[in-house]
């Protein structure tokens, strides 16, 4: 559809792609009103709904992939049964706390003690004893069945996956297994699979939920029941043992933390003494009031130096640089002695230089003048030394003081810490001493609290509710199965649906546009216009091109006749004359968009102009049926007159509507050259004052310049983006590359738009088009008053 070169283009947009030199020329600063946008957006549920309608067959697909495969491995389970008893366990004795204490250690404690009988009714031990009390070994549901082919190969698997891991290690050979014992293990591990102990509320009560679950109802009954009991006999065994052990070790502990006690009070005291300190409760609190001084005066010296050391640093580099090159310091620059001298020196030179091409160097008038010159270079040599001098000078103060603030730094950096050394010493014995007492009256407490348990043999373990034979299955849960499954895969769905969407990263709406570039959206094109090429066009470049001319009512010739209405309107009194038309990559649309307008400002009985740029590949030629040569790079190489170029196209506009047209011409070797030469901008004043409207088709802007170069010569340029192909950093880049070297973008056209009715992300402007075509098929309807 447009011009450019064909062959794979490097992707300046992406970071480290190099950039051609002609952009390195015209590159400037990007204005600070074009940055990124920031305007917070405001959610658009319409905008969600539309992802989702447009990935619909996605979502479907997920969704009805979750269903059934939820429903095959639902239907197939073997019914499962769930037995659950409820306990009270709560602790007999006190709890080992000093009086006084907040609930939240009663609290902690709890949760502690509760999560501990979780983990012993969950044990190795107390299921193997459950296990051989109801000879679960000989029970159908726990034989073992044997292995299919599948399982074989996936066990195989599984140990070989653990040996590459470190499972195994080679060389090494294995301790000898007890078959027996191996079989007691697996049946151990198969039963604590089946087994679940939780706390009730959280583990804020002391009620414990313990199930069982099996396909045989009764049997899941008759463990639960079993694994209460052996867990009180358990329970009471251990307490017993417990208290004998924890006695003896208590008188031990008593008597060894007594010892350390009274040996860190005496450490205290002799501390106290030998320091000669009397300030004890300042200490104890960790501070005294002399530190806090000490601390201050340090830190006042601290930031004294940091911005001492600033200061110095500043004037050094400011001496240095003045030093190697003094025109640069800002007190040479803005020294009104130093900028007289200069400009006198500079008025001087001129008038030496305007005489010379008069008189020889010996004329008086010439002596005067060199001499007042070497009089005035001599002022600003010494004005530049006074000023280095006095830099210096400033400099040296500045070292001076900062060295003196470090000096006094050191010296308070040693007092705060001998300060500081004192009072840690003496915290450190006093915490020994309170520790050690602290110890000392918790032991003594809980000796007391063990004396009073070895007399009583009762457990804390009280059973709540039995368990009892269930009725219903537990598993599987076949209508809950197939409600999550339909959540989690409508869920999936729409997740890989919005996934899929934000892997586009073309342009998409008119807002998107706008938010993303900050230009105004001149107007949007729909895709009519390539299905009606599709569908009638037999050579290139026929009916498509001249679709504001054959279907002056379509949608498609209102879109450019709201492209010409935007530009009339884009500065009041003054719409731009001279417009270029440009796209970031191949097949964007432009040179469509170019020739429609310039048909859209012909009829308005305007002298139109459309001239042909792209000097690489042009086209528009062969779409006016135009020949190529002789054309723009002709004239512009000064071989022919500017009459030869021109050419008058009226037949095929229909009637009444006429352009003139320059064609681009011999393919040149050097397009930008051209185009940026002295001859084309006198072309463009003379254009100017013969044409009305003046439209320019150019080659992409992503990997040529010449879109570049014409940008500053026109009143403004139109950038082309075409829908779901243009990528989002090409249409940053192209309007970046625009504001840098000065071009005035007037905004966005948005080609090649689906606007059927329902479709997706221009469902809003499906009902406008629409609305206008219904409009326009009445056979009463007037023609609009300019022809459009």
């Amino acid at each position: 559809m447009d011009g450019g070169n064909t062959g794979k283009q490097p992707v300046p947009w992406q970071e480290g792609t190099p950039v051609h030199p002609q952009d390195q020329a015209l590159a400037q600063p990007i204005p600070p009103g074009y940055g990124p946008y920031y305007e917070e957006e405001e959610v658009d549920l319409r905008e969600y709904l539309a992802v989702i309608l447009r990935r619909r067959w996605t979502v479907l697909a997920i969704l009805l992939l979750v269903i059934f495969t939820t429903a095959f491995f639902t239907f197939r389970m073997k019914p499962l049964y769930k037995a659950t008893a409820t306990l009270e366990i709560s602790p007999n004795q006190p709890q080992v706390v000093p009086f006084g204490d907040d609930g939240r250690v009663r609290v902690i404690e709890q949760a502690r003690y509760i999560q501990s009988q979780v983990e012993i009714l969950k044990s190795r031990t107390l299921a193997r004893r459950v296990v051989e009390a109801l000879d679960l070994e000989h029970n159908p549901e726990f034989q073992a069945k044997k292995k299919g082919y599948v399982s074989k190969l996936i066990g195989g698997l599984k140990g070989t996956v653990k040996f590459l891991l470190g499972g195994g290690k080679k060389g090494v050979e294995a301790l000898p297994v007890d078959p027996q014992e191996a079989k007691k293990d697996a049946l151990v591990s198969a039963f604590l699979g089946r087994l679940k102990v939780s706390p009730l509320k959280g583990g804020k009560s002391y009620l414990m939920a313990v199930s069982f679950e099996a396909h045989d109802p009764k049997l899941a009954a008759k463990v639960v029941n079993t694994l209460v009991e052996e867990y009180i006999a358990f329970d009471l065994e251990k307490r017993v043992e417990a208290t004998k052990v924890g006695k003896q070790y208590l008188e031990k502990q008593i008597a060894r933390v007594q010892a350390r006690l009274e040996e860190a009070e005496e450490r205290l005291n002799r501390f106290a003494r030998e320091n000669d300190i009397v300030f004890l409760s300042q200490l104890g609190k960790g501070e005294g009031q002399g530190e806090d001084i000490a601390t201050t005066r340090l830190n006042e010296l601290t930031n004294e130096l940091i911005k001492a050391e600033a200061h110095r640093i500043k004037l050094e580099s400011l001496y240095r640089q003045s030093l190697k090159d003094p025109d640069s310091i800002p007190q040479v620059m803005n020294n009104p002695l130093v900028s007289s001298l200069k400009e006198r020196l500079a008025r001087l030179e001129t008038r030496y230089a305007n005489l010379s091409s008069t008189f020889t160097p010996e004329y008086p008038e010439m002596k005067r003048l060199r001499e007042e010159m070497a009089s005035v270079k001599s002022q600003i040599t010494r004005e530049k030394k006074r000023v280095i001098a006095s830099i210096k000078t400033d400099y040296l103060t500045a070292l001076k003081r900062e060295e003196m603030i470090r000096s006094a730094l050191e010296k308070q950096k040693k007092k705060t810490t001998e300060l500081r050394q004192k009072a840690i010493d003496y915290n450190i014995l006093k915490r020994e001493v309170e520790t050690n007492r602290r110890i000392y009256e918790l032991l003594l407490q809980r000796s007391k609290e063990m004396d009073v348990e070895a007399s009583v043999r009762s457990t804390s373990i009280r059973p709540i509710d039995r368990a009892s034979i269930p009725l219903l299955p537990y598993k599987p849960k076949k209508a809950l199965n197939l409600l999550l499954s339909l959540i989690v895969g409508l869920m999936a769905g729409v997740f890989l649906a919005f996934f899929l969407e934000y892997l586009d990263n073309t342009i998409k709406t008119p807002d998107e546009v706008e938010k993303l570039l900050r230009l105004p959206v001149l107007g949007v094109v729909p895709s009519i216009t390539l299905k009606r090429r599709r569908k009638d066009e037999k050579t290139e470049g026929t009916l498509i091109d001249f679709y504001a001319v054959n279907s002056p009512k379509s949608p498609a010739a209102e879109a450019f006749r709201m492209v010409r209405t935007s530009l009339m309107l884009a500065a009041a009194g003054q719409p731009p004359k001279t417009v270029l038309i440009t796209s970031p990559q191949v097949g964007g649309g432009k040179t469509l968009v170019a020739l429609n307008l310039a048909v859209a400002y012909a009829q308005m009985e305007s002298r139109v102009l459309l001239v042909d740029c792209d000097l690489r590949r042009a086209r528009l030629h062969r779409v006016l049926e135009v020949k190529a040569n002789p054309g723009l790079s002709n004239y512009l190489a000064g071989r022919v007159d500017l009459g030869q170029v021109v050419h008058q196209v009226d037949g095929i506009l229909g009637d009444g509507v006429t352009i003139d047209f320059i064609p681009a011409g011999t393919v040149p070797p050097n397009p930008v050259e051209l185009l940026n030469s002295k001859s084309f901008v006198h072309l463009l004043e003379l254009l100017r004052e013969k044409y009305d409207h003046i439209v320019m088709d150019s080659p992409p802007l992503v990997g040529f310049a010449d879109a570049l170069v014409l940008s500053r010569l026109v009143d403004g340029a139109i950038l082309v983006l075409r829908n779901q192909q243009t990528p989002k950093p090409a249409a940053k880049y192209a309007r970046d590359r625009l504001i840098q070297v000065g071009g005035n973008i007037l905004g966005v056209v948005v080609n090649d738009v689906k606007v059927e009715r329902g479709a997706y992300y221009y469902g809003k402007y499906s009902g406008y088009y629409y609305y206008y075509s219904r409009y326009y098929s009445y056979g009463s309807s007037p023609e609009l008053p300019d022809g459009k």
